[in-house]
């Protein structure tokens, strides 16, 4: 019985053999492949005159079996080396039809055409030139209001050091033009009412230092002006190099952006400045901190620093 499902399974592999042969042929068929269809033909052929006699000769049923098995392992091999040789013939037909296929020339444009392309272009040009208010804002100095729209989508460290990186300000003294103290109106105050530390990587005339920041506000009123307590404390190595603290009015250490921008400016000393950002899902506060060497001199940026809620 099992010779039978043998000899079964080696006729239905040869069939699908040759029909896979016959599918795979683009077109006449290369001159080889009549080489190929022999040699299968001798090879099953052999099969037939030594293999299938020689299991007819033995008497052992045990030893058919296995005689069997050989059969039809050498029945696969045939299969799959005549199957690999027509995929391989016929890939290299495509080939060969890619490489002789006559490139398309490209139509030269007549000169309407271009004519037609220029003035489709000078509309295209002149729509681009039509700008939002917003984006005509966001070419002031350093405020990047399309980079401020991610504020909601923060969520680790390294989205925090792309946004901040692409919020940085060129000029800290213009940007300062475009702010006014802090409001009870801002949609922030709120939120960053309480008290935020952290850590601020910068360097420092080409040095790698790590301080240590916070921030504390404590609103106590809000119309017409902010009034409240505030800190804003820096310190390196457990050790204070500034501190800044007031009572009162906070609009003079605590500024916002009159052009749309989210940021508010916290100047921590006359030569430190944090350009500060509140990110709700984090519950934390963002920043660039610039510095200025002395007095009168242009700020730069140092670093960033990252404070998270500690107490409201």
């Amino acid at each position: 019985m099992k010779f039978i499902l043998v000899i079964a399974t080696a006729i239905v592999f040869a069939g699908l053999g040759f029909w896979i042969g016959q599918r795979s042929r683009v077109g006449p068929p290369a001159p080889p492949m009549k080489q190929v269809n022999d040699d299968v033909h001798e090879k099953l052929q052999h099969l037939v005159d030594n293999d299938m006699s020689e299991y007819y000769r033995l008497k052992g049923l045990e030893d058919r079996y296995k005689k069997a098995d050989d059969i039809l392992a050498k029945i696969m091999s045939i299969f799959l080396a005549d199957l690999g040789i027509r995929m391989s013939a016929e890939n290299l037909s495509l080939a060969k039809q890619t490489i002789s296929s006559p490139p398309v020339e490209e139509s030269t444009p007549r000169a309407d055409d271009n004519a037609g392309a220029r003035s489709k272009s000078g509309a295209r040009n002149k729509s681009a030139l039509v700008k939002n208010p917003s984006d005509t804002v966001s070419e002031k100095p350093g405020v990047n209001l399309a980079n401020e729209k991610r504020l909601g989508e923060i969520r680790d460290d390294h989205e925090v050091n792309d946004f901040l990186a692409k919020s940085r300000l060129d000029d800290v003294y213009s940007s300062l033009r475009d702010t006014t103290g802090l409001s009870g109106s801002n949609d922030d105050l709120a939120s960053i009412n309480g008290k935020f530390l952290g850590m601020a990587p910068v360097q420092i005339d080409g040095a790698n230092k790590l301080w240590e920041a916070s921030v504390k506000l404590s609103v106590s009123k809000t119309v017409p002006n902010v009034e409240g307590a505030y800190q804003i404390l820096l310190s390196e190595n457990g050790k204070e190099f500034s501190n800044k603290t007031g009572s009162g009015g906070v609009g003079g250490d605590f500024k916002e952006f009159t052009n749309g921008s989210r940021a508010l400016m916290l100047q921590a000393s006359p030569q430190i400045y944090i350009q500060a950002f509140y990110v709700k899902q984090m519950d934390a506060l963002i920043g660039n901190i610039y510095r200025a060497p002395g007095d009168n001199s242009k700020f730069s940026w140092a670093g960033t620093v990252q404070m998270n809620r500690i107490s409201h």
